[in-house]
């Protein structure tokens, strides 16, 4: 398993942004073939797909699903692209998007 977050001691996956906690999320294989099981850590939110997890949740994200922290993005429906719902914030850390081979 790993961890995304602002600790850079503990987290595999260091993300330096105060909206982001310090443990923000655990991801561990999950028990389907090609999944992941994502936990939510934080207090201002995990995404998948742009469906918060919740606080204490744990949700299956799949080949080509967004994970993505603090905002929720949304897919845009002219271009397919995931966007921000947040246009001021810097999407560099936002999302991530999870590529399992099959």
């Amino acid at each position: 398993e790993i961890y995304a977050g602002r600790h850079p001691h503990v987290c595999h996956v260091v993300i330096p942004d105060l909206r982001v906690s310090q443990l923000h999320a655990r991801i561990a294989p999950g028990e389907e073939d090609g999944s992941l099981a994502v936990h939510d850590l934080s207090s201002n939110g995990t995404f998948i797909n742009g469906t918060r997890i919740g606080k204490g949740n744990s949700q299956v994200a799949k080949h080509d699903d967004v994970l993505s922290f603090v905002v929720t993005p949304h897919r845009d429906q002219l271009s397919g692209r995931w966007i921000c719902a947040d246009p001021a914030m810097t999407p560099h850390f936002v999302a991530y998007l999870v590529t399992i081979p099959a």
